[in-house]
């Protein structure tokens, strides 16, 4: 099967359950993202942005603090809202646990703050197609960032031994790589790789430097501006909402 319909087939199944009014996740996918990015008890955030209810009802940032991938995962599915799902990436501190333990609350007032970060062990590196703001990505401008991906991932292979691994963000593309200890400049990092790899159509993000940075939780659903479903006919120009999702994993990586 080729990558079109992979994709047709997969914003087929987004209208599908945007028609049946369920919870917008994938709950496995999901769990495989969370226990990837934290292991035994770390705490984390869920934070959703501009959530809202199946009546449209505006319930502003839904957050909670988790010490459970399996419990963060039944509670955003428990949830069912509309909105963006993201998880802070690094290990916090305990005690933010306390703020709101193992569930979500509406009209969250405090998140995370780069000093409630323990360490830093991930280095995200997040590859966009350019487009207007507030839109999705066309499947086109989708595979333009799949290009810049596979470069990415070829020169930390050359340079670094590797990454960690590569997923669809939704509309564009992630190259996630573990870092052990705090001594690598991220945002210098960052920069360089913009250098070496931008081009016309695609940007590497450089403002994603800081430890509280928070990101797409796969198996959650990207939603910028209005999903154009496929029917009647698959049409190149359709910006569609899609699910997040992990492509593939590094062979025999350590972190760089």
């Amino acid at each position: 099967m080729t990558t079109h319909n992979k994709e047709q087939i997969r914003i087929r199944q987004v209208t599908k359950d945007l028609q049946a009014g369920g919870p917008l996740i994938c709950k496995h996918e999901m769990l495989n993202c969370l226990q990837t990015f934290h292991p035994t008890s770390d705490v984390f955030e869920i934070r959703v942005i501009k959530a809202h209810n199946q009546q449209g009802k505006h319930l502003g940032t839904l957050s909670g603090y988790f010490d459970s991938p399996k419990k963060a995962t039944t509670a955003i599915a428990s949830a069912n809202v509309g909105g963006n799902v993201y998880h802070t990436l690094n290990p916090l501190r305990y005690d933010c646990l306390a703020r709101n333990i193992n569930k979500l609350s509406a009209w969250a007032r405090t998140t995370t703050q780069d000093s409630d970060v323990k360490y830093i062990r991930w280095l995200p590196i997040d590859i966009d197609p350019i487009r207007q703001t507030g839109l999705s990505a066309t499947y086109e401008e989708l595979m333009l960032a799949n290009e810049v991906k596979e470069q990415v991932q070829e020169h930390l292979i050359d340079k670094y031994e590797g990454f960690d691994h590569s997923a669809i963000s939704g509309n564009g593309c992630y190259v996630m790589v573990r870092v052990p200890g705090d001594k690598l400049d991220i945002k210098g990092f960052l920069a360089e790789l913009a250098d070496k790899f931008n081009t016309d159509h695609v940007e590497i993000d450089i403002s994603i430097y800081n430890p509280a940075r928070i990101m797409k939780v796969y198996g959650s659903l990207a939603q910028k501006g209005e999903h154009t479903p496929l029917y009647p006919n698959w049409v190149s120009s359709h910006r569609p909402w899609r699910y997040s999702y992990m492509i593939e994993r590094g062979e025999q990586y350590n972190g760089i």
